[in-house]
């Protein structure tokens, strides 16, 4: 099971969200919460996401992918 939190600017709870997923590594589980939570962003039509994560490996799978995108 995966799991994430939206806030708002000030750091406020707005929605929070879980998925249930059936197998994967620890990194992969991060990246996929990750997701859905850009997902709820999207959805929610924010046009400024500032992602956290306790996965150092997920950050810098993130970083890399958005560098090489730009």
């Amino acid at each position: 099971m995966i799991g994430g939190v939206v806030r708002d600017s000030r750091g406020n709870w707005v929605e929070g969200f879980r998925r249930v997923l059936s197998r994967g590594s620890t990194l992969n589980f991060e990246l996929w919460a990750i997701l859905y939570g850009l997902e709820v962003a999207r959805l929610k039509k924010y046009t400024k996401v500032i992602i956290e994560s306790d996965c150092r490996m997920a950050i810098e799978i993130l970083k890399e992918t958005l560098t090489v995108a730009r």
